[in-house]
């Protein structure tokens, strides 16, 4: 495979602090796990969506004879894999080889870079399910795969059930490397909405798997129709922005708390225009045991109506303004706090301009000074309970 493009000059620049030397215990990138494992595994999980529930309900109680990781798995502790140690990912110690390529995303894509990022951490044995959505639709187009990782398209309503079946398949047969991370890439739709039942399920059996959340606010694959994370004042296919109506009238869903609130052994919120953090909270969902769910906001250039060139700067923007938060939430089991522990990684003394994040955007423009106040008031309310409750 031919290098496209060098990822420490692509995402990070010069001056990035880093570590002279790859971390000990960082993910590889020698070899691939087996086809005939994960289609093996993957296959089961999803060949019939309607007996999904009941066929995967079972192979996630599967536990091989004398298995040691059952337990642990099932209690949400600490893995083999966080006691090997590693640095956080940086510009120094991530390879240069590319995992998701050649594929076909518009230009600026947010959700092609979470996912390029995410892989990166994970390394080639990363086992990778996702939903008919945006990176399925780009990344799955014959005779080109884009994924050099094992990969496959599950049903839209079933990325985390299909996730617990690959997972069980390959522990069943053996052929599940230390080192490998069954994950899922879906949109905000595919999780929030269709997909929602099937990842509280899987959260419930704490099944050992990772869903990467990448968050670009609307269904944008299929022509940008409304979610439950598009935000009030989104301009949408099926919230217009006209005269008596300037957009989405509903608030977004706090998802992240929503997958707290089952007592998860690890979630976290990130941005692409954080790069960093969000590579760093991939890396330590992977040393855990049990589900790991992160929440990634990765803006879509189409849908937004911004620049092809600006998909980072927003992301980093909403970041700055207050909209969004980087935090992590730690379950029971992982913080030894009855609850869990809430905590933020990203701690601003001050705010950026709401106003001139919304108006870099054509999907706000149609809101008035008095509904962008609202937008500010909500924010300003959001963060007096967060300093208040996970301080």
């Amino acid at each position: 495979m031919a290098q496209v493009e060098r990822w420490s000059e692509v995402l990070f620049g010069a001056g990035v602090e880093a570590p002279e030397e790859p971390p000990a215990g960082a993910p590889g990138v020698s070899g691939r796990l087996a086809a005939s494992g994960a289609s093996a595994a993957g296959g089961g999980g999803a060949a019939d969506p309607g007996a999904g529930s009941g066929a995967v309900g079972s192979a996630s109680a599967v536990r091989l004879e004398g298995d040691p990781d059952d337990s642990v798995r099932r209690a949400g502790r600490v893995s083999p894999r966080q006691a090997s140690g590693t640095s956080r990912p940086s510009a120094r110690t991530l390879p240069d080889d590319e995992l998701f390529f050649g594929h076909k995303a518009c230009a600026g894509c947010g959700g092609s870079l979470a996912v390029r990022a995410a892989l990166k951490v994970l390394g080639p044995h990363a086992v990778c399910a996702l939903p008919a959505g945006c990176m399925s639709a780009v990344g799955f187009n014959f005779p080109q795969l884009c994924f050099a990782n094992n990969a496959m398209i599950t049903p839209f309503a079933a990325t985390a059930a299909v996730l617990t079946g690959i997972e069980a398949g390959l522990r069943a047969q053996g052929k599940k490397p230390e080192d490998c991370t069954v994950v899922g890439f879906a949109g905000d739709g595919g999780t929030a909405d269709i997909g929602l039942q099937a990842l509280s399920g899987a959260i419930d059996r704490n099944d050992d798997i990772l869903y990467i959340c990448y968050d670009n606010e609307a269904y944008m694959n299929t022509g940008i129709q409304k979610s439950s994370l598009t935000p009030f004042g989104a301009k949408t296919t099926t919230t217009p922005a006209g005269r008596n109506a300037h957009g989405c009238l509903t608030q977004k869903k706090s998802l992240f708390e929503v997958v707290a609130a089952h007592g998860i052994p690890y979630a976290a919120t990130a941005s692409i225009g954080y790069l960093p953090d969000f590579m760093a909270k991939v890396q330590k969902a992977a040393s855990l045991r049990g589900t790991k769910y992160i929440h990634v906001i990765a803006p879509c250039p189409t849908g937004w109506g911004c620049g092809v060139d600006e998909t980072v700067e927003l992301a980093k923007e909403v970041v700055d303004c207050g909209l969004w938060y980087l935090a992590e939430y730690e379950g029971p089991a992982v913080s030894g706090r009855p609850g869990g522990a809430f905590s933020l990684t990203r701690h601003p003394h001050g705010f950026s301009s709401v106003e001139d994040y919304l108006r870099r955007q054509g999907r706000f423009r149609a809101l008035t000074d008095d509904e962008v106040a609202v937008v500010v008031a909500g924010r300003d309310q959001k963060w007096e309970a967060i300093r208040r409750d996970w301080a």
